[in-house]
């Protein structure tokens, strides 16, 4: 049986608000997605819009294995590759399902940014 410490509980909590703070800023961004992915050794984030992204950035090294592991967790993602996480962004509830890939032998996620009880309109 595994226990956390309060420097784990600390890491968890600041690995959740930064990912909270990405998807924040993708619904300000007006985007539909986040992808998560790496390249070579850094973690990037992707907005995007359809199919197409329109940002990216790297996510601060100290934080990419912690926030990794929190959205595995949060998201249920231990025995299905989908599952939805429902998490508060500026206020809003958001449902978003999660989507894990591998992406060249690497684990690679797409977040959906959906508020509950609205249906997302088919892209073309």
């Amino acid at each position: 049986m595994t226990t956390s410490t309060p420097k784990d509980a600390n890491q968890s909590e600041e690995a959740f608000r930064a990912l909270v703070r990405v998807l924040e800023e993708a619904v300000q961004a007006g985007v539909d997605s986040v992808e998560l992915e790496w390249e070579g050794r850094n973690l990037f984030v992707f907005q995007c819009l359809g199919h197409a992204a329109v940002g990216t950035a790297p996510f601060p090294r100290e934080l990419q294995g912690p926030v990794l592991e929190e959205l595995v967790k949060r998201a249920g993602l231990g025995d299905k590759p989908r599952r939805k996480m429902l998490v508060t962004l500026l206020g809003e509830k958001y449902e978003v399902p999660v989507k894990e890939y591998e992406n060249f032998g690497e684990s690679a996620f797409v977040l959906k940014l959906k508020k509950p009880g609205k249906k997302n309109r088919p892209t073309r």
